[in-house]
């Protein structure tokens, strides 16, 4: 009897384990199941793009980890200026809202690197980083000038000033007596300042009035010392080239902006991003594009965190050129 006992309870032990194997396997099936390897492929392609690496640059291999679970291997040549430590926590930052990880490790003395990405702490893409100094990354210039249609405060200032780019300031004024007016309360060693006059009837295409441009950039040149003005007219349809002869009396300068993007005063953030992202598209087609911003603190904010999107795709500020002069 006591045998008998032994024998049901063993056999009931046996089948007790048998069940949570079963279980067990079967939740490893289901962890394994529920990642979405395509998304890490969409998140992992979509920042090679930011970055600007073309499709040349990347490799691929396709790893058997068994019967029902396969894993692709990336290979990705970074040119000389993306640094892989930089993409490494760029990829994470974008991986991490959808339960993505990272982990890395770099084999010296190559310096080679490796980013495994996870998913419930399975290997779902390594990708093999590489610098390829014989790679050039192309460098795009694009403008960008934020402009304020009432005297600027200083702490939108400052924190233009903290972004450490050359960007252009705008002031937006009626006339030259306001422009004179914002000038005194305004220390022309702390930023450069360009004017935007708004009583020219610049956008009235062919009834561009050139005498009142001249009248009113010399009244301005009265005021400011070489001031540089934006200017919405294409250079074709000018007379002649006296136009510029007449500016060069005075030391005044112009900035061609007749292509330039507008985000206006009111633009909310979708509007804002729409237009910054056709502004980031133009400078990657070598448009040289330059856009011009309200400044306000939404935009600032908004801005921030484009900026670095720019970075990446190989974008670099620089300064407005001008027509004449400086």
């Amino acid at each position: 009897m006591d045998n008998l006992l032994k024998k049901k309870l063993i056999a009931c032990l046996l089948a007790l384990s048998c069940v949570i194997c079963v279980v067990s396997l079967a939740s490893q099936e289901t962890a394994i199941q529920s990642v979405n390897p395509e998304k890490a492929d969409s998140l992992l392609f979509g920042e090679l793009s930011a970055f600007n690496i073309p499709s040349d640059m990347i490799g691929s291999e396709r790893v058997e980890v068994d019967s029902t679970f396969h894993r692709i291997n990336y290979r990705v040549r970074l040119p000389a200026g993306v640094s892989k430590t930089w993409f490494h926590s760029e990829l994470s930052r974008k991986l991490y809202p959808h339960n993505l990880t990272t982990w890395a490790n770099v084999d010296f003395p190559d310096q080679h690197m490796d980013i495994h990405i996870l998913s419930n702490h399975t290997i779902l893409r390594s990708i093999s980083v590489v610098t390829d100094t014989s790679y050039q990354r192309l460098i795009y210039p694009a403008v960008v000038m934020f402009y304020f249609d009432q005297l600027p405060p200083p702490a939108l200032l400052n924190r233009i000033g903290s972004f450490g780019e050359p960007i252009a300031l705008v002031l937006r004024v009626q006339n030259s007596v306001q422009a004179g007016t914002w000038s005194e309360k305004l220390d022309p060693l702390d930023h450069l300042y360009y004017f935007w006059m708004t009583d020219d009837n610049q956008f009235a295409g062919s009834d561009f009035n050139e005498s009142q441009f001249l009248s009113h950039s010399r009244s301005l040149a009265d005021i400011s010392s070489g001031p540089a003005l934006l200017f919405f007219q294409p250079v074709s349809d000018l007379p002649d080239q006296s136009f510029f002869e007449k500016l060069a009396d005075r030391d005044i300068s112009l900035i061609q902006t007749r292509d330039a993007s507008i985000i206006p005063r009111g633009s909310g953030k979708f509007e804002f991003n729409q237009e910054f992202r056709n502004f980031s598209n133009r400078a990657r087609q070598g448009q040289h594009p330059i856009i011009l911003i309200h400044a306000s603190d939404e935009s600032l904010e908004w801005f921030s965190n484009g900026l670095n999107e720019l970075k990446k795709g190989g974008i670099r500020l620089l300064t407005p050129a001008t027509l004449h002069g400086r």
